[in-house]
């Protein structure tokens, strides 16, 4: 993703790319999300929520297997139920996944980071299964700047 494409999507959506990074191919990026979605349930009235987003990839489309689908929509049925995370599927299929940092917009990036690095480790299991079941070609959602979540 280019910086052009990061600040048009930040732009876009109302939210302020702090960082951005790949997690096993997985773009993530920490935002402060001035927009009120909903993507940051119980997050602060400080200010604007500091939120983690992954953009995990596509779920598998029937063609591509109907089981593989039913269990791609089965393990994010399951992930939808994990306290303080947020699991989307967009309209072309993409899967987001985003969770609140316990941290304000106002935080030392060190403190920011750190949170970050936690949610991806506490989210690891989930990360290991979607990914263990999207095939190569549906990890990545091409042309896709943001996460849906």
């Amino acid at each position: 993703m280019s910086y052009q494409q990061a600040a048009s999507a930040a732009q876009a959506d109302g939210s302020i790319i702090l960082f951005q990074f790949t997690y096993r191919s997985v773009p993530c990026r920490v935002v402060t999300d001035g927009a009120a979605d909903g993507a940051a349930e119980g997050a602060s009235k400080r200010g604007p929520a500091v939120v983690l987003q992954a953009d995990m990839g596509i779920l598998p489309f029937t063609g591509d297997g109907p089981s593989l689908r039913s269990r791609v929509l089965a393990v994010l049925g399951r992930a939808r139920r994990m306290p303080g995370y947020r699991v989307r599927l967009a309209p072309d299929h993409g899967i987001g996944l985003s969770v609140a940092l316990a941290v304000d917009d106002g935080a030392p990036p060190a403190t920011i980071l750190a949170a970050a690095i936690g949610q991806i480790a506490e989210a690891k299991p989930l990360f290991d299964v979607v990914l263990s079941l999207l095939p190569k070609h549906l990890r990545h959602r091409k042309g896709r700047t943001q996460s849906t979540a």
